[in-house]
């Protein structure tokens, strides 16, 4: 089992969700979107992933595999803080 520091994945994973087609998540929408949080959960976006070719999805999913389920239930809010500190260009 590898350690991840969630602040250190944060900005990848805010970087998928920026992916055109991904604002939901994306591969990963079961468990970060609606909260599915258990390792069967995790395997099942795993395997969505791998068969859909996402290959960034794929990573993240081993990535989330990694993390605890209170873990994967704060990402997303860690993820939408980051985006929403960012300096916007609009």
């Amino acid at each position: 089992m590898a350690i991840h520091a969630l602040p250190d994945i944060v900005t990848r994973f805010a970087a998928y969700r920026a992916l055109p087609g991904n604002e939901a998540w994306g591969s990963l929408h079961t468990v970060l979107d609606d909260g599915n949080v258990s390792t069967t959960d995790v395997a099942f976006v795993l395997d969505d992933a791998t068969a859909k070719g996402d290959t960034e999805g794929t990573a993240l999913a081993r990535i989330l595999l990694d993390l605890s389920r209170t873990q994967r239930l704060r990402l997303p809010y860690f993820v939408d803080a980051y985006v929403k500190d960012q300096p916007h260009t609009d």
